[in-house]
């Protein structure tokens, strides 16, 4: 994976992160969603019930699709709308990935994949002073 890919998958994680819902429900409950590196992980209720603090599961391993479809439920206009943005920059990113693969293989790939490097460096670009951010990145 180039080194701008990565970077740039990275902050998208932690945009995904910080846009994803948590809301407070009824009876003080905190919905917390956990998805795990494998992709999985527990739907998760945490807060107060019948006065006494716990926490409860409400389905065990759900796949990352399931987890994100859930959080969507709780998510506001401005969330669903940060989080489509994040999602359809990764898919830039991701095309740029298959085309750097495949233009090492078949050169007809290399004008694509020189269009798209260019475009990761304007996405890049609002993350100039971004400790990771590399000048050589610059449009």
């Amino acid at each position: 994976m180039s080194d701008i890919a990565a970077f740039l998958l990275a902050r998208y994680d932690e945009g995904y992160e910080a846009a994803r819902p948590r809301t407070v429900g009824q009876a003080g409950i905190d919905w917390m969603v956990c998805a795990g590196p494998s992709g999985k992980g527990d739907c998760h209720l945490r807060g107060l019930f019948n006065g006494q603090r716990e926490d409860r599961w409400e389905k065990q391993n759900p796949s990352l699709d399931e987890v994100r479809a859930h959080e969507m439920t709780h998510a506001s206009l401005k969330q669903i709308e940060a989080i489509r943005d994040i999602e359809a920059k990764r898919e830039i990113v991701e095309d740029y990935q298959r085309c750097d693969e495949l233009a090492a293989i078949k050169p007809d790939y290399q004008p694509r994949r020189n269009v798209l490097g260019d475009v990761l460096r304007l996405l890049a670009k609002p993350y100039s002073d971004h400790a990771e951010y590399d000048d050589g990145w610059r449009p």
